[in-house]
């Protein structure tokens, strides 16, 4: 369920009944999106918060698997724990937003800017991430298993023990496959790039 927040938290967030998008608050939008998902007999609307602004919005821990947020604009926005398995998040801004922990699991981010932002121990798995900027992002303990990362950008990032896998893509020449050699690595301008991993 949708948890009562504050109004305003402490660190100057925006409470989900502060954002409005298409006439309806967040609060609102996520409680049909929930019984969306829970229901068995098609209750409930899936969420469509594409072109939403959802900047410096707490969204910790909520449930936004298979949400829309194309071209949403995310910065500065806690997603702490949130899961959002299957969302699409083409074109979304989330520069400097908190994904710690997040699932991300078969999303879609292509083209998503995400420089600067926090996101240690976030799921990559099957993501799209085509032409995705990881600019100076904190990327530690990162799950990009067969991501399709093409075109990505990642450079001042920190990888700190990041997981990568060759997929198919990989060998049409994806630019990850030569992390196995550091030089390469550090020549994309990435931190912490001899703990970088390749898993077959």
């Amino acid at each position: 369920m949708v948890a009562e927040r504050e109004e305003e938290t402490t660190m100057g967030l925006r409470n989900l009944k502060k954002i409005k998008h298409n006439g309806k608050t967040l609060e609102e939008i996520m409680l049909a999106h929930e019984l969306f998902w829970a229901s068995k007999d098609g209750g409930g609307t899936r969420a469509d918060l594409a072109g939403a602004d959802l900047s410096r919005a707490d969204l910790q821990g909520l449930n936004l698997a298979g949400a829309i947020l194309k071209n949403a604009n995310l910065e500065g926005s806690d997603l702490r724990g949130a899961r959002l398995p299957g969302a699409d998040l083409t074109g979304a801004n989330l520069r400097k937003a908190d994904l710690r922990k997040a699932d991300l699991t078969e999303s879609f981010l292509p083209g998503a800017n995400l420089s600067e932002a926090q996101a240690s121990g976030v799921e990559f798995f099957r993501c799209d991430l085509t032409n995705a900027n990881f600019q100076k992002a904190m990327l530690r303990n990162v799950n990009f298993r067969d991501a399709h990362l093409d075109g990505a950008k990642f450079a001042g990032a920190d990888l700190g023990i990041a997981i990568f896998a060759r997929d198919e893509s990989a060998k049409r020449g994806f630019v990850w496959r030569g992390f196995e050699h550091d030089a390469d690595a550090a020549g994309l301008g990435c931190k912490k790039a001899g703990r970088v991993r390749i898993r077959n």
